[in-house]
């Protein structure tokens, strides 16, 4: 699944929302985030484009798991009728060290 570029996986998932209905038929996938550090797809060694999704299947089955034990809670609280009296409040840092790109949604050289 992770085996093609980004501008790939982009795609596919925007091709898979527009087919579930969940992305208007003429939505245009965002433009990559990247920097000057960012080699192009194209440009990765084997090995890297190798090493590059394994860490995307890494952080998806991360994600799955977040997302069903965040679902486990919401369960148990809809079960003990707390749901309603309870806030859930997620947060998240910025990644391991040296995962400095995964990073840069939130860390741009723009912000002040």
């Amino acid at each position: 699944m992770y085996d093609g570029s980004p501008n790939a996986l982009t795609q596919r998932r925007l091709t898979r929302l527009k087919d579930l209905g969940l992305a208007h038929k003429d939505a245009k996938a965002p433009p990559p985030v990247a920097s000057a550090m960012t080699p192009e797809w194209n440009d990765l060694s084997p090995d890297d484009k190798k090493r590059s999704a394994k860490t995307m299947e890494i952080y998806a089955a991360t994600v799955e798991q977040i997302d069903e034990n965040i679902g486990r809670v919401v369960e148990y609280l809809k079960e003990s009728q707390e749901l309603d009296n309870t806030f859930i409040l997620f947060v998240s840092d910025n990644g391991a060290k040296d995962a400095a790109m995964e990073a840069l949604p939130v860390s741009s050289d723009t912000q002040s």
